[in-house]
């Protein structure tokens, strides 16, 4: 398959994904809904948002036990901001560029401070792909996370036209 090469078909493997099939049946643990994209006055309550902003101040967090790490920063709008909080992302610091404009999903949870968005997401605004749509998320595979995980069963596979999915008695 392309983009798979030996190193992932061998991790895949260990994980018990040896064939197209074995792919085409791992199946998501749940889904996203990243159809409403939201300012962040209208946050109300906790759970899960997509917002539009900069990422700003990202800093890696020293943490005692060797196997966790921890980066905090700010998601900035023209609302204001609210402070965001990674976990085992050690490599999110290098990755986000203060002048570029996000799509950030993720938990929003109530600190005794505020909204802290926890773990999200992230895809430059300009060309983000899974805005607009429910995302499904799957289980880590072996040592392969998620999202390579997630694109592999599709990633040869023609997409249907718009507007043919669904219940459609004549196709």
């Amino acid at each position: 398959i392309k983009g798979i090469g030996p190193v992932r078909a061998a991790a895949l493997a260990s994980a018990g994904l040896h064939c197209v099939r074995d792919l085409l049946f791992l199946l998501p643990f749940r889904y996203e809904d990243r159809r409403r994209i939201v300012s962040l006055k209208q946050i109300s309550t906790p759970g899960s948002y997509t917002v539009r902003g900069r990422i700003t101040d990202v800093r890696m967090i020293r943490i005692r036990r060797r196997s966790l790490s921890m980066a905090r920063g700010r998601l900035t709008t023209s609302e204001g901001e609210i402070p965001v909080l990674w976990f085992n992302r050690p490599y999110i610091q290098n990755q986000v560029d203060p002048e570029t404009e996000y799509l950030v999903h993720g938990a929003v949870r109530e600190r005794t401070t505020g909204w802290e968005l926890v773990n999200p997401s992230l895809e430059p605004a300009e060309r983000a792909q899974l805005a607009g749509q429910i995302v499904p998320v799957y289980p880590t595979a072996g040592k392969v996370p998620p999202s390579p995980a997630a694109d592999a069963p599709s990633a040869n596979l023609p997409r249907p036209p718009t507007g043919t999915l669904g219940n459609n008695p004549d196709r």
